[in-house]
């Protein structure tokens, strides 16, 4: 999961050839990343500045800023 965050951030700073050259992967890996994501958020534009935000958040703070409080079990 974190290879497929770090690809969508790529993508939203760099594009899809800048994040294929940052990344030394090849442009078709890029666009299967990038669609995973979507799948996963259940949307296709991806480019609100949310995602972008979360994509920060969760490069610079790991995965604990995409846990809800029912998952840390806090009510």
């Amino acid at each position: 999961a974190e290879i497929i965050r770090e690809t969508t951030r790529s993508v939203l700073l760099n594009g899809t050839s800048g994040a294929s050259d940052n990344m030394s992967a090849h442009r078709n890996t890029i666009k299967y990343r990038l669609n995973k994501f979507k799948e996963a958020v259940g949307r296709d534009d991806i480019s609100s500045p949310d995602f972008a935000l979360a994509l920060e958040l969760a490069h610079w703070h790991g995965s604990r800023v995409l846990t809800t409080d029912d998952d840390r079990g806090n009510d």
